[in-house]
């Protein structure tokens, strides 16, 4: 049907991008990444970052509180340069976009 395919596609762009890819609730915590995503933060594989918190990779704390307040007031964070420390512990400069979206209750 069209929707399955729609949701193929959806996920099959989301694997093969060639970029960090993820999605986290309003706490921060990881619902869902892709393997570049995995590969920044150096970890094992994208599964073994969900149920995690993607804040605890953020370097600089009071940068956590200007992306909260920036998606709380517009929706959307666009071009953030933040430094991130990974799994191995090593630090990693990136790109943040980021999207609020809503379920069909509106949470």
């Amino acid at each position: 049907n069209e929707i399955d395919a729609q949701h193929f596609k959806i996920n099959n762009l989301q694997e093969n991008v060639f970029i960090g890819l993820f999605r986290a609730d309003l706490n921060g915590k990881i619902l869902y990444a892709n393997k570049y995503m995995a590969n920044i933060l150096a970890a094992p594989d994208a599964n073994s970052l969900v149920g995690e918190s993607i804040i605890k990779y953020v370097f600089n704390a009071n940068k956590v509180k200007i992306i909260w307040s920036e998606i709380n007031k517009t929706n959307k964070l666009k071009n953030l340069e933040l430094e991130i420390l990974n799994q191995k512990n090593k630090n990693a400069w990136v790109l943040l976009n980021l999207q609020k979206v809503k379920n069909k209750s509106g949470k």
